[in-house]
């Protein structure tokens, strides 16, 4: 690792430490409480914002206890919702609230979309739009949740990309007409299907044939895998065992080269098409990725597309 890669490693793991010192107290039970604990309105210094591997334990453990409290957990949440909605970033621990998001979809279930889309169709949440992209995914009983007005990924996953993790930077590219990033998710198989598409017409026309027309500048794509392991569930589900699955990763249990069949659905979880789609597990940098490598790429970009179109 480069000595400014170090640095910026260093960085990452003093600020995880000074969050989870922040935190490393017992968190209260009751739903105003945990709320309030969870949002930085309870007298607690709020620690450097930090997703992924350096969340620390306990804002999970809070935000299951909110989802084991069931209904009587909602009007608390619903109304730290309210506010979030009507302050964004100004709202006391706003950048933590995802958590609030994520127990609100496993309580609300399929109830909790229309309140989830009001939310990402507020411009003054757009820090949060790829936590509301994860929470739909709960909510609807989803693998992923894509939506065209979230920012593409910039922090490396914890543990081992997923495919899910390619396929979800794949069609937002395709969504906002990115073609490098779309390229970027490809294997050599999946690069020359693609090339071979591009030789018979430009980019501009295989948008333009694949989308039917100009594509709305606001679309979503929903999918779930069919796999029997953590790859067909949600990124954030509250569950501590599988998020130490997804950051302790045995390669030798999982498939080089997965064919994954995909059930796509449009903006509002409606199912709308099936495509099996090829991965090919290789190494970039120092990170293992699982790049899309289907040799069919009209059939996988049309399905997108058709799904999107339904919205």
């Amino acid at each position: 690792m480069s000595p400014s890669g170090i640095g910026i490693f260093g960085a990452l793991m003093t600020g995880g430490l000074l969050a989870v010192n922040a935190v490393a107290q017992t968190a209260p039970q009751s739903s105003a409480d945990l709320v309030r604990y969870l949002t930085y309105q309870a007298d607690r210094v709020h620690p450097l914002h930090l997703n992924g591997c350096a969340d620390p334990k306990e804002y999970r453990d809070a935000a299951h206890s909110l989802v084991a409290l069931g209904a009587s957990a909602v009007p608390e949440i619903e109304s730290a919702l309210r506010s979030l909605q009507s302050r964004g970033q100004q709202m006391g621990g706003a950048f933590n609230s995802r958590w609030l998001l994520f127990a609100y979809a496993r309580i609300k279930g399929t109830a909790a979309y229309r309140q989830f889309q009001a939310m990402i169709d507020n411009p003054g949440l757009n820090f949060l739009r790829r936590d509301l992209d994860n929470a739909v995914a709960i909510s609807l009983g989803l693998t992923s949740y894509v939506s065209s007005i979230r920012t593409p990924e910039t922090l490396l996953h914890c543990g081992v990309t997923e495919p899910r993790d390619t396929l979800d930077d794949l069609i937002l590219a395709w969504e906002t007409n990115d073609s490098g990033g779309v390229e970027a998710q490809l294997g050599p198989n999946a690069q020359a299907a693609l090339q071979f598409l591009l030789a018979q017409q430009s980019w501009t026309d295989l948008r333009t044939h694949t989308w039917r027309g100009t594509a709305s500048p606001n679309v979503a794509v929903g999918y779930r895998l069919d796999v029997a392991n953590v790859w067909s569930q949600p990124r954030e589900m509250l569950d501590q065992a599988a998020t130490d699955a997804r950051r302790f990763v045995n390669l030798d249990f999982y498939p080089p080269n997965p064919e994954l069949q995909a059930q796509f659905t449009n903006r509002a979880g409606q199912v709308c098409g099936h495509f099996g789609i090829r991965f090919l597990r290789t190494e970039v940098g120092l990170r293992t990725k699982y790049l899309v490598d289907e040799t069919n790429m009209e059939g996988l970009l049309t399905t997108i597309s058709v799904c999107a179109a339904m919205n």
